[in-house]
């Protein structure tokens, strides 16, 4: 008796992630392919969930997983690939799908230390996954939103860190601005500003490094930060990208 509510307690919280998923589907009619990205990743956290409590941590038996399945819709193919350690951390299977058909865009699939200089932030188009493989991410894949994460790994490669920082615009400008690649930032403002603004504390951050001045004190860093966002909200507000290839980075 235990183990069946416990079930329908868990089952009640895996019946939040299908609610936000059709609210987003909802909401997405005319900008899907944007936003697909969003539906990717709550439904690789609810199928961890169920990986967790399924075979992992083994609450429930396995008899209960068909159930479940007759409840709510389970992507059994990627909880399988789950298991494997080729494959632990893998954002979805459509990425699988594209390798197959022969496409040579799967970036995330690729670890970062074997990655090239021009490719260490390029993001998979049809997840919005940088990277999930790997020793980096043992927990969860890496999403195009999580820059900073990115800067840390690449501050803790210590051959790599200066040229990767370096390097840095070339391989984000030159993936996000070609033609066949401009999927997130091609029609939503926020998301414009979101990339625009933490390439902007990125770079920040690449010049303290460089100059060795990053160990001062927290409330002066705090203060250049906030100054920064300031800054980068009010030119927001002012410029509107006339050119898709527009770039507005502002130096520092």
């Amino acid at each position: 008796m235990d183990e069946i509510k416990n079930f329908e307690l868990f089952y009640d919280k895996i019946g939040k992630f299908d609610d936000q998923i059709s609210e987003l589907l909802n909401d997405f009619k005319n900008e899907f392919k944007e936003k697909y990205w969003k539906i990717i990743r709550i439904h690789w956290i609810k199928n961890r969930h169920i990986l967790n409590m399924f075979y992992k941590k083994k609450i429930f038996g396995k008899k209960l997983i068909f159930k479940f399945q007759s409840k709510t819709s389970l992507d059994l193919n990627l909880i399988n690939l789950w298991c494997k350690k080729k494959f632990r951390n893998l954002c979805s299977t459509k990425v699988l799908k594209n390798s197959k058909k022969g496409s040579k865009t799967n970036f995330c699939r690729v670890s970062l230390l074997k990655k090239n200089l021009n490719t260490f932030f390029l993001v998979q188009n049809i997840s919005g996954c940088v990277c999930c493989t790997g020793s980096f991410n043992l927990n969860l894949p890496i999403w195009w939103d999580q820059i900073e994460k990115l800067f840390k790994i690449s501050k803790n490669i210590k051959k790599k860190s200066f040229f990767l920082c370096s390097f840095y615009f070339n391989g984000a400008a030159v993936h996000f601005w070609k033609k066949k690649n401009w999927v997130f930032l091609k029609t939503h403002k926020f998301f414009r500003f979101v990339f625009y603004l933490k390439i902007n504390i990125l770079w920040f951050n690449v010049i303290n490094l460089k100059t060795q001045n990053w160990n001062f004190n927290k409330n002066e860093r705090e203060k250049k930060m906030n100054f920064l966002i300031f800054n980068w909200k009010n030119n927001f507000l002012k410029k509107k990208l006339k050119n898709k290839n527009q770039i507005f980075f502002k130096t520092i």
